[in-house]
């Protein structure tokens, strides 16, 4: 299966190809579809997160064109669910959306959510904005905006 290899910040972030598969059923084609939401989840090792599952949206969201909140429930969830399975090995490693636009690019409201989440937590999060044709990501330690870095998601750096 094929997986995608990112420098994103100071880490390599390796997303597997369930996650890839996740993104790719839930871009925004179509001028009726809503915004798709949910969280990545994987493991850290020698500097470089893999991220192995990414949540497809839940029935609890709410999905707009323009907007959505993603609910705890169903996530959290299948998140324990993944913690418990792998000995505690799999956990949250951040968010993901879509974006309704070729070239995704996070807002101002994106940012301001992802450095929360890292103040909040205390923890790196990673944030992933699927678009129909580039998607991005970006990293927050804490909140720090420095160690913020867009780069653009494509298929030339699968392995």
């Amino acid at each position: 299966m094929q997986r995608l290899i990112l420098e994103v910040a100071d880490l390599r972030v390796v997303i597997d190809g369930p996650a890839l598969l996740t993104f790719s059923a839930h871009r925004q084609a179509g001028s009726l579809t809503r915004e798709a939401c949910g969280i990545v989840m994987g493991r850290e090792w020698d500097g470089t997160l893999e991220i192995t599952e990414a949540t497809p949206p839940q029935k609890s969201d709410r999905r707009q064109r323009t907007g959505y909140v993603r609910m705890p429930a169903g996530h959290l969830a299948l998140a324990r669910q993944r913690w418990k399975a792998s000995g505690g090995l799999i956990g949250y490693l951040g968010e993901w959306h879509s974006h309704p636009e070729d070239e995704a690019y996070p807002s101002g409201r994106d940012l301001q959510s992802s450095r929360d989440l890292a103040r909040r937590n205390g923890c790196r999060i990673l944030s992933f904005i699927i678009g129909l044709r580039t998607s991005y990501a970006y990293c927050r330690n804490g909140g720090v905006d420095r160690r913020r870095t867009i780069c653009a998601i494509t298929s030339s750096r699968s392995t």
